[in-house]
């Protein structure tokens, strides 16, 4: 009821950073936010995952004061970036026949100046690169963010834990920073080391509801994440 302000607050008393989560590039018709009917030529699509269009210069200078009011009125230290669909046929509608691939470049040179501003306004704040599991680790992105949730693999609670080692064996080569997720049942050791890279992401299923009213195992979150300091 008072924004994420208190617990971005409790974590840094705690000496921790806050992490919000977004996904600006998608906005469901359905969502109701009064941007859709104030300026609908900012958005592109024919069923209710619309895109801001980041090449369009007033949308996109709408989209970073949105963005600088919410990290400041929030507190938020870290700011992750996801991408969650398709594009590809949403660009193709806005191109003509002789100009296929003009409304991506317009997009993408949008989404690296998006966060060369916001770097630029807050210098210390990190850009974590989402992204719907890796999908966006080009080198321009890389040199501005790192990959805190390197693949979706793990959002799969059969997954294999070898294909996270080769993940992580082939990504050493050249991302310096990158963390997985382990999503499987607590107390499994080898799904964590297999995961585990300069950092790690935990989920504690007693806040998740695919299992009835789970215990967390708080003494086995805190033993891993004890190995991987």
């Amino acid at each position: 009821p008072q924004g994420l302000r208190p617990v971005s607050n409790a974590a840094r008393a705690a000496g921790m950073k806050f992490l919000a989560w977004f996904e600006p590039e998608r906005v469901h018709r359905k969502s109701q936010a009064a941007i859709l009917s104030e300026h609908p030529e900012w958005f592109v699509g024919k069923d209710d995952n619309l895109l801001l269009n980041l090449g369009d210069p007033d949308a996109w200078q709408w989209l970073l004061n949105t963005l600088k009011n919410i990290i400041d009125e929030e507190g938020i230290d870290y700011f992750r970036q996801d991408f969650n669909f398709n594009t590809l046929p949403y660009w193709a509608q806005m191109d003509a026949p002789d100009r296929v691939g003009v409304a991506e470049m317009k997009h993408i040179d949008g989404l690296y100046r998006l966060w060369d501003a916001l770097r630029e306004t807050y210098p210390d704040m990190l850009i974590d690169n989402c992204a719907s599991g890796g999908r966006r680790l080009d080198f321009e992105l890389l040199s501005r963010s790192i990959p805190l949730w390197q693949s979706d693999l793990q959002c799969y609670p059969n997954h294999r834990r070898e294909g996270s080692q080769v993940e992580n064996f082939y990504l050493h080569d050249w991302l310096p920073q990158h963390a997985g997720c382990s999503w499987l049942p607590e107390n499994d050791d080898y799904d964590v080391l297999s995961i585990l890279a300069t950092g790690v992401s935990l989920k504690p299923w007693g806040t998740d509801n695919r299992r009835p009213t789970p215990e967390t195992n708080w003494d086995f979150h805190q033993r891993v994440l004890a190995i991987a300091q």
